[in-house]
């Protein structure tokens, strides 16, 4: 059940900083549900919601609980790809396979994309560069 509730935790992307402690930057509320069907017992599970205590940032919490470095190379080989498009004239296979890449890195990012609120971004963040030079680049 352990492993099965870590999965639940990972796969809703909460960030993880210690032992048993698990963070998120938004509600919990549809989470909440899914976790509490998993068991009965109570003495199995319990949950907090609240601030820290003392002076900890909410970026410095956000920080060291994802991984931030992995994050910046999906969006790097985003970037690194959207900077070699096929031509307008080229062949559609061109476009096809290209496009068929642009999805897998674009994934690749997106699944480990927290999507943070902009407030708690970490410096050097470059999802908001990726959707720039792609939306355009797809119009």
């Amino acid at each position: 059940m352990r492993d099965r509730f870590r999965h639940v935790l990972g796969q809703a992307k909460l960030g993880y900083l210690q032992g048993s402690v698990w963070i998120a930057p938004a509600p919990l509320d549809k989470l909440r549900e899914a976790v509490c069907s998993m068991t009965t017992n109570l003495d199995a599970r319990l949950f907090f919601e609240g601030r820290p205590f003392a002076s900890e940032s909410d970026s410095s919490l956000v920080n060291g609980a994802w991984d931030f470095a992995r994050l910046a190379q999906a969006h790097r080989e985003c970037l690194g790809l959207l900077a070699h498009p096929p031509a307008d004239a080229d062949a559609s296979y061109r476009w096809h396979v290209w496009l068929a890449k642009d999805r897998d890195v674009r994934h690749c990012a997106l699944d480990i994309d927290l999507l943070l609120p902009a407030a708690l971004l970490p410096k050097g963040y470059l999802g908001q560069e990726v959707y720039s030079v792609r939306r355009p680049l797809l119009a």
